[in-house]
């Protein structure tokens, strides 16, 4: 096996194992830890956690290795999927695209209720403003419609992925397959649009936050506690570095893809970056919500100071 095959077979267990953990931490805390003045945000986390485990399901599933053709591009896939076949390894991928979005935009989405509810004292005007956000869903919606009007051979992606890169080592990835035209009106509608996403998310949102900062301060009352005040401020932190992580993961993404793919020059790391780096926020939105969320910073700080205290007390 090359290298990067044995790098990335020994990465997605231990990343896999890691993000179950998290998210399981993550659906206790939001079940047990969550306060009264948090109690509208619970139904956000619920979504986002549960989208966040969803796409790290899907990263491991695949392991998707993309290499580029004149025409086509071939989904080389070292998870289970491909036990299963090509068909279902390409139906995988494409939900993995789409829950890659969906979980950037339900981020967004929490900071635009709570900028909203900043903005606005009465909780069901905020409510009502928010509700046009749900139009942004559109977005994942419309690429899961489009990746399915094309027909795809996967036979013919094979053949083609192994004519023109036969020095690649194909041994473990069973018989794998791909976009058959990886060029056409659909594909390039799916990688713009997603593309425009990743750039539209981190700069709404880093508006989202400049106001809702300003909101906060102004519009919280005397009456209104410290505490109450700095777990709003660090709420409204988190859900903004939340929806910076698109700058870092699938903004990388989008130039490697759109280089492979248009250069007609392949760089061997980056045909793994999709898989990796469109997942790898699943690992770091739990933990920017354990941390940022105070109760559940709380909760886990006097967990660990007990564990901490049993082991030295022995």
């Amino acid at each position: 096996m090359e290298s990067l095959q044995i790098f990335f077979r020994y990465y997605w267990p231990v990343y896999y194992f890691t993000s179950t953990f998290l998210h399981l931490t993550m659906y206790l805390l939001i079940y047990k830890r969550t306060s009264k003045a948090l109690s509208t945000l619970r139904y956000f986390l619920y979504s986002s956690t549960t989208a966040n485990f969803v796409l790290a399901t899907l990263g491991f599933v695949t392991q998707a290795r993309n290499v580029n053709n004149k025409v086509s591009m071939g989904l080389l896939c070292d998870g289970f999927c491909k036990f299963i076949g090509p068909a279902f390894c390409f139906h995988c991928y494409f939900f993995l695209l789409v829950f890659g979005a969906l979980t950037g935009l339900i981020n967004l989405h929490t900071l635009f209720y709570r900028t909203q509810r900043a903005k606005c004292l009465d909780i069901r005007e905020a409510i009502r403003k928010t509700r046009w956000f749900t139009l942004h869903y559109m977005i994942p919606f419309s690429v899961l419609v489009v990746y399915n009007i094309p027909q795809q051979d996967h036979a013919l992606v094979l053949m083609e992925t192994k004519s023109e890169h036969p020095d690649y080592n194909y041994e473990i990835y069973e018989k794998f397959g791909g976009v058959a035209n990886s060029r056409n009106f659909y594909a390039n509608y799916q990688y713009i649009l997603l593309s425009l996403t990743a750039l539209y998310v981190p700069i709404i949102g880093g508006y989202w936050k400049t106001v809702a900062m300003k909101k906060l301060k102004s519009n919280f009352s005397n009456t209104t506690s410290d505490q109450n005040r700095r777990m709003f401020e660090a709420l409204i932190k988190g859900l903004n570095l939340q929806v910076l992580l698109p700058c870092c993961c699938y903004i990388p993404i989008s130039l490697l893809f759109c280089w492979n793919k248009y250069s007609g020059q392949q760089i061997i790391f980056s045909q793994y970056t999709l898989a990796f780096l469109i997942s790898l926020p699943c690992v770091f939105d739990p933990m920017i919500q354990m941390y940022f969320i105070i109760p559940y910073r709380t909760a886990i700080s006097n967990v660990l100071a007990r564990k901490w205290n049993v082991v030295f007390s022995h």
